[in-house]
């Protein structure tokens, strides 16, 4: 008695398996038909390589007010050129105006980059504007070590 129901019970667990499944030619051959390679066109059809090319995405819209701002602030740090050979060469920047990982909370730049950034930051707080990073606080001692602009206060010298 036990072994015909444990006999039901498997036909009854395949019969339900494979209820839902194609075959499995059908799904090996499904990806094979998608997986041709687009034919290439010749050089001497300009026709078919004018079709071939993807469309082009329509140009970006113009940014305006806090997002302009937000892009000119991470803009001014990409080009940032951090050098320096004191620490007066060096200036900070507040967080929360930088989507660059690692700038995204504040930090120090070379002093013509922090001229650029205050003018942003000044437009930013006018606005209202910033990136919602959550941030620890950190005290502006900007130094100047081996010609770069960094986060002070030095290390002291044991």
């Amino acid at each position: 008695m036990t072994k015909i129901a444990i006999t039901l019970s498997l036909s009854l667990l395949l019969a339900l398996g494979a209820c839902g499944k194609k075959p499995a030619a059908a799904e090996a051959a499904a990806p094979v038909e998608s997986a041709k390679p687009a034919e290439t066109p010749t050089p001497d059809d300009p026709g078919a390589a004018a079709s071939a090319e993807p469309e082009k995405a329509a140009p970006p819209k113009e940014l305006k007010g806090c997002d302009k701002t937000l892009h000119d602030f991470d803009e001014a740090l990409s080009a940032a050129k951090y050098e320096c050979k004191k620490d007066a060469d060096c200036s900070c920047f507040p967080g929360q105006l930088s989507k660059i990982p690692g700038n995204d909370c504040g930090g120090v730049v070379d002093k013509p980059t922090g001229k650029k950034l205050d003018a942003l930051v000044k437009d930013a707080k006018k606005n209202g504007c910033g990136t919602m990073a959550q941030c620890e606080p950190w005290t502006c001692e900007p130094i100047c070590e081996e010609g770069r602009c960094q986060r002070g206060p030095r290390a002291k010298k044991k």
